[in-house]
């Protein structure tokens, strides 16, 4: 990834479900719903502590952590093994184009 972002898999998960999304520091908390929004992800859950997001046509989710400012990139179970780091990839820079 460029312009500051970068996806890592999530260390937590050994299926390739769970990946993180690095943010720049002059990306602003005040973009990151209209981004995800821009998207296709609809808000399931916006509290101070954690928002969490989801989108029908590919049943990823996205789960942020305001307090550390950590992006989790969620991919469904039924997307192949062989293709997650791709499908992960892809959402990125989806999310990475709505934010800068």
């Amino acid at each position: 990834m460029s312009d500051g972002f970068e996806l890592k898999p999530d260390g937590a998960c050994c299926a390739r479900l769970n990946w993180r999304l690095l943010l720049p520091a002059e990306v602003a908390e005040e973009q990151l719903a209209a981004a995800f929004e821009g998207s296709g992800f609809v808000a399931r859950c916006q509290r101070p502590e954690i928002w969490v997001f989801r989108r029908v046509r590919d049943r990823a989710e996205l789960a942020y952590v305001p307090r550390t400012r950590r992006l989790q990139l969620r991919i469904d179970i039924t997307v192949p093994e062989a293709e997650r780091p791709g499908a992960a990839m892809s959402l990125a820079s989806e999310l990475a184009a709505n934010l800068s």
